[in-house]
């Protein structure tokens, strides 16, 4: 296994709760020990602490965002030993879903990659997280879930960046629509109501399709970006010069 490979995949897996001796529970990140425990309660109870001699609470928000020696915070470990509650409650109390290892650059989303966590994927992308989010080797969380065979982690990832890719261009092209400086002297309004249209058609779309495929994605985008080449067009091309007043 490359160097590579070993950052990937880490630690994690087969190392449950029943591997750690209590001196190592004793010594760990309260957080961590949560993940590891598997004690969503726990977690819970600790930022609702404030009444005890050494109250919890006001910690916490700092405690869930620490990384231990290894580089990895609660929601990396969360994530390896598919944790998936654990991983809500995390990124519901403020831990960044794209908070990446100091030195390597991996995330949680390719450790979940990397270990076939695809429920956490799920959770990971439906809160934010950035499908092109490269390591210090240049990997996406997809080339990293081909690596380790994860076919399953590959063709979700394939499915929500076709979709992410989809509603990107259609808003960006409706913010478009709706800057006048942008389309001033450019569009007619035929031209920008007709577009803007098309643009609210295909968010209703994504908003009223749920079980869309990949290659669904791929079509809508395709017809589109078909549809809307004239316009990006004339949006892109520089404004005509105004005649020199005699």
């Amino acid at each position: 296994m490359t160097e590579e490979t070993e950052h990937e995949k880490g630690e994690g897996q087969g190392q449950e709760t029943q591997s750690k001796s209590p001196s190592e529970f004793d010594d760990m990140n309260v957080a961590l020990k949560c993940v590891y425990q598997n004690d969503l309660e726990a977690l819970q109870a600790c930022f609702e602490d404030r009444e005890s001699e050494e109250p919890m609470a006001d910690k916490m928000p700092d405690i869930i965002k620490e990384r231990c020696e290894n580089g990895k915070c609660p929601l990396d470990m969360a994530v390896i030993l598919g944790r998936t509650d654990l991983a809500k409650e995390l990124i519901e109390r403020g831990v960044d879903v794209n908070g990446v290892t100091s030195c390597q650059g991996y995330g949680a989303i390719h450790f979940a990659a990397a270990w076939g966590r695809i429920d956490c994927l799920k959770v990971l992308i439906d809160n934010g997280c950035d499908l092109h989010l490269r390591t210090a080797y240049k990997g996406r969380a997809r080339e990293i879930a081909l690596r380790f065979n994860q076919t399953e982690c590959v063709d979700f990832l394939d499915w929500a960046e076709s979709k992410q890719d989809l509603s990107h261009v259609v808003s960006q092209m409706k913010e478009t629509l709706n800057d006048p400086e942008k389309i001033q002297g450019r569009l007619s309004r035929d031209e920008k109501n007709s577009t803007m249209a098309l643009c609210n058609e295909k968010l209703d779309w994504l908003e009223n399709t749920p079980d869309a495929t990949t290659e669904d994605f791929i079509t809508q985008k395709e017809e589109f970006d078909k549809t809307v080449a004239e316009v990006r067009e004339k949006l892109e091309a520089p404004l005509p010069e105004k005649p020199e007043k005699k």
